[in-house]
């Protein structure tokens, strides 16, 4: 180990694991309307939903909470580029499209 000089400052590499729980959701005002419909399945008013909103707003972290709460997939476009790559939705019939528009 070589000796490091006074005020140095060491790095460590530390793992990051996104956190994706229900426990780990923060809710705020910005968010709390989704949060509360997520929670509030499966006595949706209706059977399609669509949660928008900025980068780094939380979508994907609500969209997995669902997820694993319905029994979902989670489907990305290149998942159903054809008409052959067509994915395969669980008995459930639950899934979320990430990210479906690309800039």
């Amino acid at each position: 180990m070589s000796k490091s000089r006074t005020g140095e400052q060491l790095p460590f590499h530390l793992p990051l694991e996104a956190a994706q729980a229900r426990d780990d959701l923060v809710v705020t005002t910005a968010n709390s309307a989704a949060v509360a419909l997520i929670d509030s399945w499966p006595d949706w008013p209706g059977a399609i939903t669509i949660l928008a909103g900025p980068v780094g707003a939380g979508k994907t972290h609500i969209a997995k909470v669902w997820a694993a709460k319905a029994g979902a997939v989670l489907l990305q476009p290149a998942d159903y580029q054809t008409d052959r790559d067509r994915p395969s939705i669980p008995e459930t019939g639950n899934f979320v499209v990430e990210n479906p528009i690309e800039d």
